[in-house]
């Protein structure tokens, strides 16, 4: 998630409650405050501005966030261990300080389940609460190392990629110089169809000059390379074109571009710029069409997993049987955005989902369902309330975002561990790993 200084309303539209991030970032503790206080935000605008404040690692606002919105010393203990502290820090002797305070007023049940919430902490905060739980309650977990096998399969679009390149990011080695060159390659090219296909559509509202269009025809996409400087300066002049800005004022540019395009545009400026390095969000951006099998080996907290990521295509589902053998969770994705905008394609997925675990290879292995696309379902119900009913009329509920959420959830008749998710935020998938290591699927809240 990138919040850049300036948003343009042409390119990336601003709730009211936007503005939250710019308090957030200038750190105005009374004006944060006034907010809380005069303006009443939904859970789920809440969360996202918390999970900016954590990214901006802005210790005063994450400290008066947790004092604000915590109901009760456990969640404040809870939301503190996600708190990035560096070892130099000025503010350590004062964190460690709330993670004891803290630690002294939690009923020791509730201790126990935040220690292994801790265990995959590596921040000082989370490490602090550990020497706590260990010297004054004598709570010990095991940490000896271990294997777990998983397989992560799911509908097309469902995230399955993503997942995997979050996994390299947070837990592998990244990513090589030959992977930041192709994914460069990807995000030129996304920035040049981006700006062709909204001149093109430009052209239907405003008169293009003949010397624009001329300009234009000397453009050519290869998808294979890199394009040269010559090309980037040329789609750069084109978007800059006084009539094409004129026509980025009357056309939504999500109606002439796709999500990912709109993406580069926005980051335009610094990807059309000599050796650029992706940054991650970059990548986790960037789609690629998942085939066949792919396996990946991580270390979570000294927990060895082995992810066996596959589709959920019959032909994919026959070849990795034999993976089952000694399978320790199964993870299955669906998109959300299937539930809004194809009945037929979430039905198709619910069918799956329950066939497979029905099947006797299954049953006495956990299942977690991961929801994805949480922040595209929610926003674009937001625009649209009466989507999910157009999609499902059997559907009798109000628009409550948690009622349809329930009504999801029930679809799917095997008892599973479910996740509404944006695999796109790390504090999403590191909680699904942490639960995971710790085997405490409890661990996963929907809040």
């Amino acid at each position: 998630m990138s919040f850049p200084n300036k948003l343009p309303d042409v390119i990336i539209p601003v709730r009211e409650w936007g503005k939250m991030f710019y308090v957030i970032q200038m750190e105005n503790l009374s004006l944060l405050t006034g907010k809380f206080k005069s303006q009443k935000f939904s859970d789920s605008d809440l969360e996202t501005a918390w999970r900016y404040a954590i990214k901006l690692s802005s210790l005063p606002v994450c400290e008066l966030f947790i004092r604000q919105l915590a109901d009760s010393k456990y969640k404040q203990m809870s939301m503190l261990l996600q708190v990035r502290l560096e070892p130099d820090s000025e503010q350590v002797g004062h964190w460690k300080k709330l993670a004891y305070d803290y630690c002294k007023k939690i009923p020791t049940d509730n201790l126990y389940r935040l220690y292994k919430e801790a265990l995959s902490n590596k921040h000082i905060v989370g490490k602090a609460f550990l020497i706590e739980c260990g010297e004054q309650h004598n709570i010990s977990v095991s940490l000896q190392t271990r294997n777990l096998k998983i397989i992560f399969f799911g509908t097309t679009d469902s995230g399955k990629t993503t997942m995997l390149k979050q996994l390299r990011i947070l837990y592998g080695n990244g990513f090589s110089e030959r992977e930041y060159a192709w994914y460069y390659q990807k995000l030129v090219t996304g920035v040049i169809q981006g700006i062709m296909q909204f001149f093109n559509s430009a052209g239907k509202v405003v008169k293009i000059s003949e010397s624009v269009q001329k300009l234009a025809s000397k453009v050519i996409i290869n998808e294979d390379a890199i394009p040269s400087l010559e090309v980037r300066k040329t789609v750069l002049q084109l978007w800059l074109d006084r009539q094409v800005q004129q026509a980025l004022q009357t056309i939504p540019l999500l109606q002439v571009v796709s999500p990912y395009q709109a993406y580069c545009l926005s980051e335009m400026y610094r990807l059309l710029q000599e050796n650029t390095v992706p940054n991650f969000t970059d990548i986790l951006k960037t789609h690629i069409p998942s085939a066949g099998i792919t396996e990946l080996k991580v270390s979570v907290s000294n927990v060895g997993c082995r992810v066996v990521f596959s589709s959920s295509l019959k032909e994919d589902r026959n070849r990795w049987a034999k993976h089952l053998i000694d399978t320790n969770y199964i993870i299955y994705s669906v998109s959300l955005l299937n539930f809004l905008e194809n009945s037929n394609q979430a039905n198709e997925a619910v069918s799956i989902f329950n066939e497979i675990s029905d099947s006797p290879s299954y049953k006495k292995t956990p299942v977690i369902l991961l929801l994805t696309k949480r922040d595209l379902f929610e926003s674009t119900l937001l625009q649209n309330p009466g989507l999910f009913h157009k999609q499902f009329p059997a559907y009798t509920g109000t628009v409550d975002i948690d009622e349809i959420y329930e009504y999801i959830s029930r679809m799917f008749t095997k008892t599973a561990k479910t996740m509404f998710i944006n695999l796109l935020d790390q504090v999403y998938v590191s909680t699904l790993m942490n639960a995971i290591v710790v085997e405490d699927l409890s661990l996963i809240q929907n809040e």
